[in-house]
């Protein structure tokens, strides 16, 4: 019984460790396409092309 008990536990560890890697993979998926936006604007806004920024977007990063 006590194996199995632990066989339990394990699997339920594993799962615990992958279910929190898909979290972290969506997030980090989220974090890349956000900052990729970003980028995008701010290299607008720092070329001049100010038309291709528009309210609803990110606003661009303060000037480094």
């Amino acid at each position: 019984m006590r194996k199995f008990e632990e066989f339990n536990f394990l699997c339920l560890c594993l799962l615990t460790v992958t279910e929190a890697n898909q979290i972290n993979n969506k997030q980090n998926k989220q974090r890349t396409k956000r900052k990729i936006k970003e980028n995008i604007y701010y290299n607008a806004y720092k070329n001049g092309n100010a038309q291709l920024l528009n309210k609803k977007c990110l606003t661009p990063r303060s000037k480094q």
